[in-house]
């Protein structure tokens, strides 16, 4: 059974982005869902100016995921003939949606494994841990820690670009801006789901979420392989059972039979 194919979006000449059930194919390197431990995506608008007069703006789309410690970046059309401004927002706008519904519960799930296994994320200058949030707040003569319970914690978003994790003040339902990145740092944009469900947690993850976790985890799992199995068998003639050399040989070389 051919798994089944959700989606192509076309970047640029010959720069497309296919997305399956379970993984995505991108300049010939197939990137598994399951294997996918950090994403990324970001838009920014820079405005040039003349004399202090706005005389035309830029826009630059980035997104990225990684898998098994190699990056892979999303390269968009750059220049008159190889694409619009238009068609990169529209282009961006799929993907971070794509992305939001396909890849992030993976990576949420694989983060949060690691976090019952380290008890430790780490962003940047923040980590996570089951007592709470430790950040280094850089100065400009020396870095200050410090560090927020979990009972401290009113919420995360992502605002105009950045990663924001705010604190409760005074302990009522106000708020406080504790730490802020760029959602091109890997995995910021996942931390507002991650932070609010270790919330709810406390820090803590027990025996009961982790293994709910690990269930979601070996289904995801399952299914991958089960496709990966069925595209085993597309590599050996249905007739003869001779292996296909090249991806893309017409007829087997033992019996003859056009290979589909």
């Amino acid at each position: 059974m051919q798994e089944e194919h959700l989606l192509t979006v076309n970047l640029a000449k010959n720069r497309p982005v296919d997305f399956f059930q379970n993984h995505i194919l991108y300049k010939d390197n197939k990137i598994y869902y399951k294997d996918i431990d950090g994403v990324c995506y970001l838009h920014t608008i820079t405005t040039h100016r003349v004399y202090f007069v706005p005389v035309s703006k830029t826009n630059r789309y980035s997104v990225s995921v990684r898998a098994k410690g190699v990056s892979y970046d999303f390269q968009f059309a750059t220049g008159f003939l190889d694409g619009s401004s238009k068609s990169n927002e529209e282009n961006f706008a799929i993907l971070v949606n794509v992305i939001d519904k396909l890849i992030k519960p993976f990576v949420i799930i694989n983060l949060l494994l690691e976090f019952s296994e380290t008890f430790k994320i780490q962003l940047k200058n923040l980590t996570v841990t089951p007592e709470g949030i430790h950040i280094i707040k850089i100065g400009f003569f020396k870095n200050t820690p410090m560090f927020m319970l979990w009972e401290q914690y009113y919420t995360a978003q992502l605002q105009k670009g950045y990663l924001c994790v705010y604190q409760k003040f005074n302990n009522k339902a106000g708020n406080k801006l504790f730490f802020s990145c760029s959602m091109y740092a890997y995995n910021a944009v996942v931390m507002p789901d991650l932070l609010n469900f270790l919330a709810q947690k406390g820090g803590k993850l027990d025996a009961s979420t982790r293994n709910e976790l690990l269930k979601r985890k070996r289904e995801q799992e399952s299914q991958t392989s089960e496709n990966e199995k069925t595209e085993e068998t597309k590599k050996f003639c249905s007739t003869c059972g001779i292996g296909i050399l090249k991806s893309d040989q017409k007829f087997c070389i033992q019996c003859g039979k056009r290979l589909i």
